[in-house]
């Protein structure tokens, strides 16, 4: 606990305040996990993905609860462990744990705190995979002529582009050119708790790209 005092109340007072509103990394003795957590996502907040900090956020409130009241620099590794063994047995998979170790490593490594990556706790057991996918021509049979023919044909015809890829998609981003038509895949949309997000950007810089628009998807659009 932290003693302040001035010559008047109102010095003392406006000190408190300067102190509560300092930045969480002026207070990292009494640090939480969740306090750690919250503020890495803060310092992230508006130089990721919308789908991407909405994780993080799920995460943050959701997975490893076990520690969120636990001081970060009292953090050991069994109480990890333990956390890592509650949601497990709340059926929690290995893949959905393996992503709530690795953001605690990174919100700890931003205050110097370093604790082992996913790989050296033990997890739940990897689920085998639920038979195998149809092949491809089967699927674009299936798709021609239906209500989701077009973007399914986007999605997998043009240049592998991802569903919030295709969801972002307007007719100016259709381009001629002397080599055929193309489109400008520069765009996102994507739903997050019932609203949609648009960004004018992709998920990462090598995502912004031209790929060749065929005359069948053309014709379709």
């Amino acid at each position: 606990m932290k003693s302040i005092s001035a010559n008047t109340e109102w010095e003392a007072l406006k000190l408190a305040s300067e102190f509560t509103d300092s930045p969480p990394e002026f207070r990292i003795d009494d640090m939480t996990v969740k306090e750690a957590l919250d503020s890495f996502i803060d310092s992230r907040r508006h130089v990721i993905a919308p789908s991407t900090l909405y994780g993080y956020e799920s995460i943050a409130k959701n997975r490893l609860t076990y520690l969120h009241n636990i001081p970060i620099k009292k953090l050991k590794r069994v109480d990890i462990q333990f956390a890592i063994n509650a949601d497990a047995e709340r059926g929690l998979s290995h893949k959905t744990m393996k992503q709530a170790i690795g953001l605690l490593h990174s919100a700890l490594a931003l205050f110097d705190i370093n604790i082992p990556n996913a790989g050296s706790f033990r997890l739940p057991p990897k689920k085998p995979p639920k038979g195998d996918l149809p092949d491809l021509p089967l699927v674009i049979r299936t798709l021609i002529g239906s209500s989701v023919e077009l973007p399914c044909l986007l999605a997998v015809w043009c240049g592998g582009m991802r569903i919030s890829e295709v969801r972002g998609l307007q007719y100016q981003d259709i381009v001629e050119t002397k080599d055929g038509y193309f489109l400008k895949v520069h765009r996102s949309r994507i739903c997050l708790n019932g609203h949609d997000y648009v960004t004018e950007r992709n998920k990462t810089p090598k995502s912004t790209r031209d790929v060749p628009l065929p005359a069948y998807l053309l014709d379709l659009i």
